[in-house]
């Protein structure tokens, strides 16, 4: 990916929003108006990769490879630190290719050196590409993202798809470190994830529709309309979740692809998800107010969860289920001709 292309990402990626779509508009929770539960007695503590977090949150690859990059990825590594949660990286390939753009990634580790950093790669590249990229920032975890349609839209975007599983299953066998497979904003099937798990991966972010579009950037960047018919393509994120969490235990799940607040994260958990990853809420704080401003989002997410938990009747993560849930509207068509419910 080029610098150029970075930077355009960063700036469609808040003009491109679509504040009419909310992701989890059709589940409700059953509201207890009898909770028994005090409010600083919520325990939202969860063990995922083989360790303990303060919330079930993942700070989900933003960006990487320019200077307000790097000033990016140093505040959310700060935030990661501070709240003991999981972060990842942007796309390093550009940095796997130049050495001298690597300082804007490994920041992360520099930071945070105890925390839990998650590399980021194209499940595409080589497995020597993606050990390297985890070698960069010492990486206790590796993201492998699929974007076809991005890259079908992109003007010097692949065109070739083929061989992406075995490429996929090569990776794992090699990498000493988790992989992860996720999404973009296109959402995940199941039989995608059945494919994944036979491929060997144990973890995957659906990445669902209803976030940021890459799609839709990709088409302002063409600036020739191009790709404008093709933005509705994708499985919307509380579809794709329901789908994906069939497989379950055998495979984790992180919910990504719209989460926009502390009432979606505690949603997705109910519906079957380990974790939700969370990318543009950060951006668009640090683009206001600095790092302060993601703590500060951050701290409103916290307080929704904690709030959303109490509306449940539950006060620990785990016993957190869909039996306190009602899914209608488009949703629940959805899963009707999927037969998924």
């Amino acid at each position: 990916m080029s610098l150029k292309r970075k930077s355009e990402h960063m700036v469609y990626a808040i003009s491109s929003q679509n504040k009419n779509i909310k992701v989890f508009d059709d589940i409700h929770i059953l509201y207890n108006s009898i909770p028994e539960v005090d409010f600083d007695d919520i325990d939202m503590s969860l063990r995922i990769f083989n360790r303990k977090f303060s919330f079930p949150l993942i700070i989900n690859a933003i960006t990487g490879g320019t200077e307000e990059g790097k000033s990016i990825n140093e505040a959310l590594a700060n935030t990661a630190k501070e709240f003991n949660i999981p972060i990842a990286v942007g796309s390093q390939s550009v940095a796997v290719k130049d050495r001298n753009l690597r300082e804007s990634f490994s920041i992360v580790r520099k930071v945070n050196k105890n925390g839990f950093i998650l590399a980021n790669v194209g499940a595409n590249v080589s497995k020597d590409m993606a050990k390297e990229a985890v070698d960069m920032i010492e990486a206790d975890a590796l993201q492998l993202h699929l974007n076809v349609l991005q890259e079908l839209i992109m003007p010097e975007g692949d065109r070739k798809f083929k061989g992406i599983l075995n490429n996929i299953a090569e990776i794992k066998s090699k990498i000493h470190v988790p992989v992860i497979v996720k999404e973009v904003g296109f959402g995940m099937s199941g039989s995608a994830a059945l494919k994944l798990i036979d491929a060997g991966i144990q973890t995957v972010d659906i990445g669902g529709y209803g976030g940021t579009n890459f799609a839709r950037i990709e088409s302002l960047r063409r600036n020739d309309n191009v790709g404008e018919s093709l933005l509705n393509i994708g499985i919307p994120t509380a579809v794709s979740l329901i789908a994906v969490c069939k497989y379950r235990p055998e495979l984790s799940v992180i919910c990504g692809g719209g989460i926009r607040n502390g009432l979606d994260v505690i949603k997705a958990l109910m519906m079957g998800a380990d974790a939700a990853s969370i990318a543009y809420p950060f951006l668009k704080a640090y683009k206001s107010k600095g790092e302060k401003g993601v703590f500060d989002e951050l701290e409103k997410f916290i307080y929704e969860m904690k709030v959303s938990m109490i509306s449940a009747g539950v006060k620990e993560i785990s016993k957190l289920n869909s039996e306190s849930i009602i899914i209608t509207g488009k949703t629940l068509e959805w899963i009707k001709q999927l037969e998924l419910k």
